[in-house]
């Protein structure tokens, strides 16, 4: 990547426009690629939130079930449950939809590039000012700093959308566990609630 942009940089003297389109068109790409990951890191952040809700709801069902019976609310603790879930699926297709416009786009910028420097450079070739050798060195070097490019600014995409689920896996494991004190409560309570419907 790196030794790409130097020898850009040093043919850019014979080579300005096309220099400039490549700078241009890496530029747009990693911008696109890291304005498009925040919105995807925002919606992974409102994912997790939502299943850890959905988790958390089912966990207090199953917890004390017992109860829910005896007030008669299962209908209205899975139906919250569902909602919780189809929340958490709904955010999870929009950040895949984001995710793979952003790749869709890059792609798209990346054939761009390559077809608009074979347009410029096939009629330099025709007329004679540009060698075909040359013509290639140039594109392959323009595709390597644009792979750069664009491999950067994924990894940074990459590290936006992980830092919400690490920070939520770690909220999880300091959160304390059943224990079964807990269990022995919620199957006492199923019990008498039991004798009394007797």
């Amino acid at each position: 990547g790196i030794a790409g942009l130097v020898l850009l940089v040093i043919m850019a003297r014979t080579m300005l426009i096309p220099t400039l389109m490549v700078a241009a068109i890496g530029i747009v790409a990693a911008t696109v690629t890291v304005v498009l990951g925040r919105r995807q890191s925002r919606l992974q952040k409102n994912m997790v939130e939502t299943q850890v809700l959905e988790h958390e709801h089912a966990a207090e069902i199953f917890t004390h079930i017992a109860m829910i019976k005896a007030a008669g609310a299962e209908h209205h603790s899975v139906e919250r449950w569902r909602t919780l879930l189809r929340d958490a699926r709904m955010v999870g297709l929009r950040s895949e939809r984001v995710a793979l416009s952003s790749v869709v786009i890059v792609v798209l910028l990346g054939q761009l590039q390559l077809q608009a420097l074979w347009i410029w450079g096939g009629s330099r070739v025709i007329e004679g000012s540009l060698q075909l050798g040359e013509l290639l060195a140039y594109t392959l070097m323009a595709s390597t700093f644009y792979a750069a490019v664009k491999n950067l600014a994924q990894y940074s995409v990459t590290l936006l959308t992980t830092m919400p689920h690490l920070r939520e896996t770690e909220s999880l494991l300091r959160q304390p566990r059943l224990t079964m004190t807990h269990r022995s409560q919620a199957i006492t309570s199923e019990a008498t609630i039991q004798v009394r419907n007797v």
